[in-house]
């Protein structure tokens, strides 16, 4: 237990921020005044109320709210309901004000309204600061070995929901500083018009992590999809995969700059070897590649994919430089925590392709599905919040809106030590989704 700024008492998370996520009650804010608190985005003081004490639960809420109305080309959640309090905050306030003291809001294009709010009860609607932002993270080795399942219930019902600061997306670090989201947007089939528009949509819900290949023929969509959301390229990364049939150094450069151009970036942000193919046994030459761009400018960040580890330390040996990035298949069925544990020990971030595996029946898996009532969450959820909780970076695809949105709210939900261990236990030695042993499988 530590003692937060508003004076009251909350448990932060280990893994996680040392900020506490509680709420100030009415008397700790009065005996702050001049103190104020940011959430980075749209927050329902019921589901807040949570992290309270009992003591504090029952008490009205009294918050200061602060709404900060950045250009409306960057779309966020709740945009509009944010622009509804604000206006009636204004109405109400220049309500009061003589005609001569009245000022036209719409001088400035960053209209800032800042009222006090006393809530009825917690739980009516609480807006907070508009502004999308990330919890830094250390990578965390994968947690837990096999275990076997049991039946969580008689505990998880014991004791209470908890959630990181509202919803804040964890990030995590490799070696070098490089950082990635927790949860991205995975495109795999998301193509034309409607992958475009899928892409759009999801970077304006707040994804700042796209996951594309050059084998998924949708560079261009994608590339379209980042331009049509209003977000400047600097704040979104764009994962993009050298396929199997352009390692060789000369068709390495030019595949690599295809991508960009697809793309329509001046550089790609993140291009990975996206399978070793070992029996052709060019992937060092590859690799090298992808550093000769990055010293050229036109990659920025590099690494791999499927890649086992004889294949990360040939490379490193005979190039001297590490990836940042090994995405490999990673979910319940099948969870890979020795090659976690050695790319949280190596720096390199582990990024989970397929993250709900067999998403039909891996969700009907009893253990899944009692975490996420625990947590009152899609069992979906709950599979994402389990690799949260292991350090993975997930890229689940979803086109429609109301997916994008809950995939990306699982990353404030916080699995424990035994919840993580339980999924985990669903782990088979057949776990893979169709048997691509990177020892063996090829793609061209």
């Amino acid at each position: 237990m530590v003692r937060s700024s508003f004076g009251v008492d909350v448990e932060p998370h280990p893994l996680f921020s040392d900020e506490p996520a509680a709420l100030p009650h009415r008397s700790a804010l009065a005996a702050l005044p001049e103190e104020r608190f940011e959430f980075d985005d749209s927050i329902d003081v019921e589901r807040a109320a949570l992290h309270l004490p009992k003591d504090v639960q029952a008490q009205p809420a009294h918050i200061v709210v602060e709404v900060e109305m950045a250009g409306t080309s960057r779309r966020m959640p709740c945009a509009q309901q944010m622009t509804c309090v604000a206006d009636r905050e204004r109405r109400e306030a220049r309500a009061h004000q003589p005609h001569g003291r009245r000022c036209d809001a719409g001088r400035d294009h960053r209209r800032t309204a800042g009222a006090e709010h006393v809530a009825a009860r917690a739980g009516t609607a609480l807006i907070g600061r508009r502004r999308m932002g990330f919890r830094h993270l250390p990578i965390v080795a994968g947690c837990g070995g096999p275990a076997t399942p049991r039946s969580l219930a008689p505990r998880l019902a014991a004791r209470p929901i908890r959630r990181r600061t509202m919803t804040a997306t964890p990030l995590f670090t490799a070696h070098n500083d490089f950082r990635l989201p927790a949860v991205g947007l995975g495109t795999y089939r998301l193509n034309g018009d409607a992958g475009a528009r899928a892409v759009s949509a999801g970077i304006d819900l707040g994804y700042r992590l796209v996951d594309s290949a050059f084998n998924y023929e949708n560079e261009g969509a994608v590339g379209a999809g980042v331009t049509a959301s209003g977000v400047d390229q600097s704040e979104i990364i764009v994962a993009t995969k050298l396929p199997g049939r352009h390692h060789a150094a000369d068709k390495a450069r030019v595949s690599i700059e295809e991508s960009r151009f697809r793309l329509g970036a001046d550089a790609t942000d993140l291009h990975l070897i996206h399978w070793p193919n070992p029996s052709v046994d060019l992937y060092v030459e590859a690799w090298q590649a992808l550093i000769d761009a990055q010293a050229r400018g036109t990659v920025r960040q590099i690494g791999v994919s499927n890649f086992l580890p004889e294949h990360l330390e040939r490379i490193e040996r005979e190039t001297g430089q590490r990836p940042v990035v090994n995405q490999i298949e990673v979910h319940p069925y099948f969870p890979q925590s020795e090659a976690i544990a050695l790319h949280a020990e190596r720096g390199i971030l582990t990024v989970a392709w397929s993250p709900l595996g067999r998403a039909k029946e891996l969700l009907r898996e009893p253990v899944i599905v009692e975490v996420a009532e625990a947590h009152q969450i899609s069992p979906a959820q709950a599979v994402i919040a389990w690799h949260v909780a292991r350090g993975t970076v997930s890229i689940p695809k979803a086109s429609s809106v109301e997916h994008q949105r809950a995939n990306l709210e699982a990353a404030s939900v916080v699995l424990d030590a035994a919840e993580v261990e339980a999924i985990t236990g669903l782990g088979k030695p057949d776990g893979r989704l169709f048997g691509a042993d990177p020892a063996t499988h090829e793609e061209m």
